[in-house]
């Protein structure tokens, strides 16, 4: 059993404990009452039958989803809980025989009555109370046996737990540490005591034998009445329950002293039940939240530079900010536009993180509990950082995160599925995050306020911003609930946005401007320096400022040029011709950028620039490598890397040092998870290098032999060669099978876009990885990998390519070796794979399963023509094609059934074909 579980059974069991000496209680007070008591007796009735409630949950809770804790302890408890329904059984009655019927006659009668029955069902009730003692004693030996099973796991499962949490990065979850610091004081608190008890147990096969080893012991010791006295002072057991013990045992002092002992440790335990229930609950609530987390979610807010001393600090003056007066007052929507490259998300990234901003917030919260959470979009991170999918789990999560209340109510399902840590919580579906944000911000709505802000609207990746606009309108409808969002002021964003409150940010940060350039140029000692000499070196900050245009952006980057010139001992003359010669446009100043770069680097520039440009994320900084040493050195870098962590140090400052070389401001080195990545200054900069002219004029300074989607695929081919090698001993063990799969479903995905824009396959990379995978057991390696992305296993690397949509790949392979169009019986065939989605969390690959079932339709159709046989593989394609013309999605399903049931019947009556 779960350590929760037993623990959660051992807090049922106790409850059972205290219910019954109420009732018992209560009987007696009937007993002794001449009226019959029927306020107590109506009490004691209902108490009755909570218990008979509790005995079927302490059967319950002795197994948990059919699998046993302990044979022998279960079935001891099984029974006494049995027993106990019994005797609740037996107390109804009696009660039921003790109750005045008020719609009869002759009360009076019926009191005399009563109290007659009461005297005759005397000596009933002192059986009753004798079974109960009884049956308290069984129960404790039981209940201290769960608890010294499980106190050690239940330590480690609270610690794995505030280790996930700290892992998630779980703010909210710091009652995990008071939890466990509240169970080690209850243990250790009566620690030699409750050891000598566990011994005694370990000595003891009945309750009665138990006691008599308490006893024995406490005899020894000698001095029994005083022993009785101290441990009457020092308890902390009730009065009443103090005085029935002493009463019980009023010439054995040492059997009095004995039950004292194990009722003080029935509230050690019932402490403990009370912890396990609260940490099963987070326990639960952590899987909900390892559910929703996805790696990269906060590789974009840590990338936001911070705020330059005070700037922005504007935005909380009511007087100068329509946004400080919207937090404090107003419902609804804010929308925060501006220019590309005017500071929207280190703006959005100070609100977040300022706590002045929580406590303009509270003015509108008006007393109810207030939470923030943000999302901010990146065009050029992974498919979750630029999706709605991934807004809706970051705001879940943060939510949950905030509010773990809300979490059975908001994912009901998810909340009481079977928790088996083997086993990863199932992937979410749009659908369900929505649903289960909306039921979370409906359930609080009484009692809490939330303000969403989301930054970058415009780098949304989907088909269309409409759909994003509607998901923000739709999520609107709760009252609990405001937006603050950013973006570019396209179009698109003012027509839904433009009667919202709305802030221009280029109108408000000139003075933000000028406080960054003076900053930063007058405590450089060089400038200064300048000033001693040039009363007009403060002409160049105001010539920045004047000709920023609102774009803060150009600003960082004139500075910095500006310092680069003072490191060359510039004076006040050529620094004003480096100002000069700068475009005050951001894309001509780019342009300027590119022109500037040493011609000795322009082919690796070119190289550099073109594979981060073609990347749909920021790539590996093996793209670095392959261009500085050649992609054929990659294989010996990813095992010197693997073997020796000094030989990955060097590789990384040699690439930082070579990229700035090459690229200067426009890419710059990231870390991301441990990994390093290749990434641009800006957003900005990737939509420049993509336009037509400069990704022409890149094309022609790189060479035409260069390829850059095939060196993404052979660089992160080579991350995968140094993961694999990592995880083999003595290297490190299995920690970076994980790693593993996320570099070869992208080294999959580059080959994927080879074959679309260059109409060629890199083979022998593809065989390479299926190769590697294959040293790290157990089973194929595409079965990890794609499990997640295929709705069913591929077993060998020809149906993750198939799943994949490598159709030159899988042409080249069937041409050479046609027999694998063939399966193994046990397997599915071919056909299946091409209806799944490989490369889920990768952009979508157009008619992707129309194309590869015609590919395999012709090859089925080439080995019939060339063995001249006619195989049902070819009317199995034949509806599947009848499939994809289906005009809707139930006539797809009845075709899908049908082709199934074609399937089957081949399956049943031909035996003699292998499947395809």
């Amino acid at each position: 059993m779960d350590p929760f579980n037993a623990l959660s059974c051992a807090a049922a069991v106790l409850q059972f404990v205290d219910f019954s000496f109420k009732i018992i209680g209560s009987a007696y007070e009937i007993y002794t009452s001449q009226s019959g008591a029927s306020e107590e007796t109506v009490r004691t009735r209902e108490i009755t039958e909570r218990l008979q409630q509790l005995s079927q949950h302490i059967e319950d809770s002795t197994t948990l989803q059919g699998r046993p804790y302990k044979v022998k302890t279960n079935k001891a408890i099984i029974e006494l809980a049995q027993h106990a329904r019994s005797l609740a059984d037996e107390l109804q009655k009696t009660l039921a025989s003790l109750s005045l019927d008020q719609s009869k006659r002759f009360q009076s009668w019926q009191i005399f009555r009563n109290a007659l029955r009461s005297c005759l069902k005397a000596d009933l009730i002192n059986a009753l109370q004798s079974r109960l003692d009884g049956l308290r004693s069984e129960l404790m030996l039981h209940l201290i046996v769960i608890v010294r099973d499980n106190q050690s796991a239940l330590h480690e499962s609270i610690d794995k737990i505030e280790e996930t949490c700290q892992s998630m990065r779980v703010d909210h979850l710091e009652h995990m540490t008071r939890l466990n610091d509240r169970l080690s004081k209850n243990i250790s608190s009566h620690g030699d005591e409750l050891k000598r008890l566990l011994a005694a147990i370990q000595h003891s096969v009945s309750p009665e034998e138990l006691r008599k080893s308490l006893e024995a012991r406490i005899r020894k010791q000698g001095n029994e009445e005083q022993q009785l006295e101290d441990a009457m002072r020092s308890s902390t057991l009730p009065d009443e329950v103090l005085n029935r013990i002493k009463l019980s045992a009023v010439q054995k002092p040492a059997t009095a002293v004995a039950e004292i002992r194990i009722a003080e440790y029935s509230l050690i335990i019932q402490n403990l039940a009370c912890l396990s229930v609260s940490a099963l609950k987070t326990a639960r609530l952590i899987r909900i939240l390892q559910s929703l987390r996805f790696t990269e979610m906060p590789y974009r807010y840590e990338r936001i530079h911070e705020t330059y001393a005070n700037t922005y600090s504007w935005i909380f003056d009511t007087g100068e900010s329509e946004l400080a007066v919207w937090l404090a007052k107003s419902n609804g929507l804010f929308w925060l536009k501006g220019k590309a490259g005017s500071g929207k998300s280190t703006l959005f990234k100070y609100l977040t993180d300022n706590p002045r901003t929580k406590s303009i917030l509270r003015q509108w919260a008006a007393g109810k509990q207030l939470h923030t959470a943000s999302f901010f979009f990146w065009n050029h991170g992974s498919m979750m950082q630029k999706s709605q999918k991934g807004l809706l789990q970051s705001l879940l999560f943060q939510v949950l995160g905030a509010c773990p209340d809300l979490a059975e109510y908001a994912c009901p399902q998810r909340w009481n599925e079977e928790n088996r840590s083997e086993l990863d919580a199932p992937s979410w579906g749009f659908s369900e995050l929505v649903e289960s944000l909306k039921r979370a911000l409906t359930h609080s709505a009484n009692n809490s306020r939330f303000c969403f802000f989301i930054d970058g609207l415009d780098e949304y990746d989907g088909y269309d911003h409409v759909e994003l606009i509607n998901l923000i309108r739709d999520l609107q409808d709760s009252p609990s609930v405001k937006f603050c969002v950013s973006s570019r002021p396209w179009n698109i964003f003012v027509s839904n946005y433009g009667g919202a409150p709305t802030l221009s940010l280029e109108e408000k940060t000139k003075r933000d401007m000028e406080e960054y350039i003076c900053g930063m140029l007058t405590t450089d000692s060089r400038f200064e320096q300048l000033k001693a000499r040039e009363d007009r070196a403060d002409e160049l900050a105001t010539e920045i400022s004047i000709r920023a245009n609102g774009v803060f952006l150009w600003v960082f980057l004139v500075v910095r040029e500006l310092l680069r010139g003072l490191n060359e001992d510039d004076d006040f003359s050529t620094l004003k011709m480096r100002l000069e010669a700068i475009p005050s446009d951001l894309e001509e100043y780019f342009k300027h950028m590119l022109s500037q770069l040493d011609k000795f680097y322009r082919v690796k520039s070119a190289k550099a620039l073109l594979a981060a440009a073609a990347a749909w994320n920021a790539p590996t900084a093996e793209v670095v490598y392959g261009i500085e040493y050649g992609t054929s050195e990659l294989h010996k870098l990813a095992i010197a890397q693997a073997k020796h962590k000094q030989r990955r140090d060097d590789l990384r400052e040699i690439g930082r040092t070579r990229l700035n070389s090459w690229c200067r401001d426009l890419l710059q080195f990231s870390e991301y998870n441990n990994y390093d990545r290749v990434d641009f200054l800006h957003r900005t900069v990737k939509d420049f290098l993509c336009t037509k002219d400069i990704w022409s004029y890149l094309e022609k300074q790189a060479g035409s032999t260069f390829n850059p989607r095939l060196l993404l695929c052979r660089a992160f081919l080579s991350e995968a060669k140094y993961d694999v090698y990592a995880s083999m001993k003595p290297y490190g063990g299995v920690r970076h099978w994980f790693e593993f799969q996320e570099a070869a479903c992208q080294a999959m995905y580059y080959a994927v876009e080879c074959e679309m824009h260059d109409d060629f396959t890199p083979f022998e990379e593809l065989e390479e990885l299926d190769g590697f995978g294959r040293k790290i057991p157990p089973g194929h390696w595409t079965e990890g990998i794609w499990t997640n992305g295929i709705w069913m296993h591929t077993y060998d690397f020809l149906a993750a390519a198939v799943a994949c949509g490598l159709q030159i790949y899988v042409r080249k392979v069937l041409q050479e070796k046609p027999k694998r169009i063939f399966r193994e019986r046990s397997t599915p065939p071919l056909i299946h794979y091409a209806r799944a989605n490989g490369l889920g969390g990768f952009p979508e690959i157009p008619d992707k399963e129309a194309t590869m079932v015609e590919l395999l339709r012709s090859q089925a159709v080439e080995y019939d023509r060339r063995y001249k046989k006619m195989h049902w593989f070819k009317w199995r394609l034949w509806g599947s094609r009848k499939v994809l013309s289906a005009q809707n999605e139930v006539q797809r399903k009845w075709e899908r059934d049908k082709q199934d049931g074609y399937l089957r019947l081949h399956f049943q009556h031909n035996r003699e074909n292998p499947q395809i």
